[in-house]
């Protein structure tokens, strides 16, 4: 009888207990920084957020490019031009045959510049005829010289004005026997016309003897003039 009454007792408690259970959502972790929140599950509904993503952080300005790359490639780049001088002046020659004579040089040549910038080193290649008067001496120069200057860009052309240092091998034939000298001059061109300042000193051996020469001239490129604005300024 008291089994019976205990049997009873357990299944009405069985009976009355709640037949739903209720899982507590769990709560989304947030961090100070707005970091991606976890999605919550409603296990009774079978509801689902959506993740949220972090806005993209922009990089910042000191993480891009750097500055030096960008003005290396939009400086003027390196310069290369032709020239065709014609340089009047005067040699001194100060011992041997001591005389003042006229002198003119015909040179060509070109520029070609080491590097990009708006300060360039360049190199100098040149050949030239160099004729003295009177006494008919005539020469032939060969050299390459070094040049620093500035570069200046002018509607998508590049001028150039600076100082050269111009050494030459000289080779004179005006006599019976080839003779054989040095002329080492320095040369200012300016930036926006076609002339050119130079100045040096030559030296050739006659009959064992150093003759010693002054050098000064004047000079006018025709090929920075027929590529410049130059001849439609003049015409």
């Amino acid at each position: 009888m008291r089994v019976g009454r205990l049997g009873g007792f357990f299944w009405g408690c069985v009976l009355m207990a709640p037949c739903s259970v209720y899982a507590q959502p769990q709560a989304a972790s947030s961090s100070e920084d707005g970091a991606t929140k976890a999605a919550v599950v409603n296990k009774a509904s079978g509801d689902v957020r959506p993740l949220r993503l972090p806005e993209p952080v922009p990089l910042p300005i000191e993480a891009r490019r750097p500055t030096e790359y960008i003005a290396y490639y939009t400086a003027p780049p390196r310069r290369v031009a032709p020239s065709l001088r014609i340089g009047p002046g005067i040699s001194g020659r100060v011992n041997g045959d001591a005389n003042v004579r006229y002198a003119m040089d015909f040179v060509l040549g070109g520029q070609f510049g080491l590097s990009r910038g708006w300060d360039q080193f360049v190199l100098a290649p040149e050949v030239g005829y160099s004729w003295r008067t009177p006494g008919r001496e005539h020469a032939l120069t060969f050299g390459v010289g070094l040049g620093y200057g500035e570069i200046e860009d002018e509607e998508g052309g590049t001028l150039f004005g600076g100082v050269f240092f111009m050494p030459r091998v000289v080779m004179d034939f005006s006599r019976d026997d080839l003779v054989f000298g040095l002329r080492n001059t320095v040369r200012w061109s300016g930036m926006e016309h076609p002339f050119s300042l130079e100045a040096g000193h030559q030296a050739l051996r006659f009959d064992d003897e150093l003759w010693h020469e002054l050098r000064f001239s004047l000079n006018f490129d025709i090929a920075f003039a027929l590529s410049s604005d130059l001849m439609e300024d003049l015409f």
